[in-house]
């Protein structure tokens, strides 16, 4: 899969072998987003998504370092990843398309939780998710430093719908019959102090412009 900034991925991978640490500082935090760019060998220019043109954001997940490109989400309060029976193996474009592959039995930091139906039924997603806890990576060109959270509440979705992973930006506990697990933007501010707060900005970006500009996403927002 084509990374579009090999120094951000480069960045983030350094922090996830060296593992999870808690910040000292919380201080706002611009996630890195990805560019418009071309897929591999096809006849188009291309961003992620099959409904439209979608800047998306860069995580890496578990112990493997799963390389994965999310869009946004305001109304969910998890993280949802591709996972592997999201792709046929005779589709050789389908996990550059999709975001990249999440794998989340391969992690030894993986715990699972079972499968349970996606928390977003009033947008049509009816499929069921491989929920479980597992770290995330990340890098902010602010500070210019990678960053980590584990038992992170994902869900790994094997069908086509959402064809994209998505971040969730809500604080919505999610309640897995006797188990709840707070929502990964809670657990950056009250768990690991990284953000001093629950704001966010966020743009979408628009390729459509003249000189295109990508997403971009700014937690504990300072105006």
């Amino acid at each position: 899969m084509r990374l579009t900034n090999s120094a951000t991925a480069a960045s983030a991978a350094a922090i996830a072998l060296a593992g999870v640490v808690r910040a000292l500082d919380p201080a706002p935090v611009a996630l890195q987003a990805s560019d418009w760019f071309v897929l591999p060998l096809l006849p188009r220019l291309a961003s992620l998504g099959i409904d439209g043109n979608w800047s998306t954001v860069s995580f890496l997940l578990g112990s493997k370092s799963d390389f994965v490109n999310v869009v946004v989400s305001t109304s969910l309060s998890e993280f949802w990843a591709v996972g592997p029976g999201g792709c046929l193996e005779k589709e050789p474009h389908c996990a550059t398309a999709r975001g990249g592959i999440y794998s989340p039995t391969k992690s030894k930091h993986w715990s699972p939780m079972g499968l349970w139906q996606l928390g977003l039924q009033y947008l049509g997603y009816k499929a069921n998710g491989e929920y479980g806890l597992d770290t995330i990576n990340a890098y902010s060109p602010i500070t210019d430093i990678g960053f980590g959270m584990s038992n992170v509440l994902m869900a790994a979705i094997n069908t086509t719908s959402p064809y994209l992973g998505l971040i969730g930006l809500g604080i919505e506990p999610g309640r897995f019959g006797n188990m709840v697990v707070e929502s990964p933007l809670t657990q950056a501010v009250k768990t690991f102090g990284w953000i001093p707060s629950y704001s966010y900005g966020f743009t979408a970006g628009a390729h459509y412009r003249m000189r295109p500009s990508p997403a971009r996403l700014e937690l504990a927002f300072r105006c």
